[in-house]
């Protein structure tokens, strides 16, 4: 529990930081569910997430996003999973449809007492497609450290239905590869809202 403590206050900061050295940011916050399957006959775990982030209103003048990530098993010695990162992102297309993210972040998994470290480059990109609906899709590429350590990717997809009680749900999918450790998927649902 410390570390999941010590993990909201860095990112309330993080965040806070974003708001004031933009002089306005939109703030997203969502939180939800998830179901992951882990490989290699491992089993199937349910997830709490927490999403935050930060974006610029002027992305001319400051174009700067800020991430913070956390999965939480809701069993005994369930995984825990955070991630804190930082990009810039760019809005363009006809009536601004397309939002562009290149950035990095680091991270931390904990699974029945081992834990592994990840480095990764990240892209992501979002289109409106509606008022009410978006897809998003993110990619991720680093090191994973630990003793099972090697490469680190992750692919996700996602969609986001709008205007339900003045916030959206999102349903989204994530492949995760992690150095050695057996593939991870999961599927999760959410709810956020934006300030």
């Amino acid at each position: 529990m410390k570390t999941i403590h010590s993990l909201i206050v860095t990112a309330a900061t993080l965040l806070a930081i974003s708001a004031s050295a933009a002089q306005a940011a939109q703030i997203d916050v969502s939180a939800g569910t998830a179901i992951e399957h882990i490989g290699a006959g491992i089993g199937n775990q349910t997830l709490l997430t927490l999403r935050g982030a930060a974006y610029a209103t002027d992305p001319a003048w400051l174009p700067l996003a800020v991430h913070a990530d956390l999965d939480q098993g809701l069993q005994s010695g369930g995984l825990q999973r955070q991630s804190i990162g930082v990009g810039l992102y760019r809005i363009a297309g006809p009536w601004h449809v397309w939002k562009l993210e290149a950035g990095a972040e680091a991270g931390r998994t904990r699974d029945e007492g081992y834990t592994s470290n990840h480095w990764a480059g990240v892209l992501r990109a979002r289109r409106q497609v509606t008022a009410g609906v978006a897809l998003d899709s993110t990619l991720k590429l680093g090191r994973s450290t630990g003793l099972l350590g090697g490469t680190y990717a992750a692919a996700g997809v996602g969609v986001q239905l709008g205007q339900i009680d003045g916030g959206a749900v999102r349903v989204n999918y994530q492949h995760i590869h992690d150095g050695a450790l057996p593939s991870q998927d999961v599927l999760g649902l959410s709810y956020g809202l934006s300030f």
